[in-house]
């Protein structure tokens, strides 16, 4: 389907499984990515996102079985309860599994938009100690062996990405690097967002049963 496009998918570890990677899999992707935010369980427990080390390494190992050529991991720094003792367990874990790419990104904190951060606010980590947390989890992603591409994102030396950054044919839309230069990022499911480079467009964030 489409050679010359390429495919990809968000999975959550906790109900990704073998099956649902290999019906992919045939479909045309090869390339997927997990949220794992942080692996400590505090942190978990209070973002409400508790998935155990062994899924994660279960959902990434069966993408590497099924011929998956990417499998990329989201972090998270600034998140309630983090600190930097934490995070080096995370990246410790993380460095178990040496995905292909990182996503390293900001926590966002928007309780106007999502009550339920609300609940933690008193326990989020101030901007120095935010700033120490991305510095130190920079320098353990550049001592495990990846490379900076651009702006929260890293990859392992062989990645296309970093090929293309040291060829000056990377390019980025809204979410992230690439190596394609389309302008046409196509999402598909529930509040995915797509992107034809004159705008873009948002799915609706419920399902509605017909």
């Amino acid at each position: 389907m489409l050679p010359d496009h390429e495919f990809s998918f968000e999975g959550h570890p906790n109900n990704t499984t073998f099956e649902h990677l290999q019906k992919l899999a045939k479909l045309g992707f090869d390339r997927v990515s997990y949220g794992i935010q942080d692996f400590d369980l505090t942190v978990q427990k209070a973002i409400h996102r508790i998935q155990p080390f062994e899924k994660v390494k279960e959902a990434t190992e069966n993408a590497r079985k099924l011929g998956y050529t990417s499998v990329n991991f989201d972090l998270i720094y600034g998140l309630p309860h983090q600190t930097i003792a934490t995070l080096k367990e995370t990246f410790d874990r993380v460095s178990e599994l040496k995905p292909d790419r990182i996503a390293f990104y900001s926590y966002a904190h928007l309780p106007s938009a999502f009550p339920a951060q609300k609940s933690f606010e008193s326990y989020l980590p101030n901007e120095q100690e935010k700033r120490a947390l991305y510095e130190v989890g920079k320098e353990m992603l550049l001592a495990m062996g990846y490379e900076e591409v651009g702006m929260d994102h890293f990859a392992l030396p062989d990645d296309p990405l970093c090929s293309a950054k040291r060829s000056g044919n990377l390019h980025r839309n809204f979410m992230g690097y690439t190596t394609s230069p389309s302008e046409m990022l196509i999402g598909l499911g529930a509040s995915s967002i797509s992107d034809i480079g004159l705008g873009f467009s948002q799915n609706e964030k419920k399902n509605r049963s017909l």
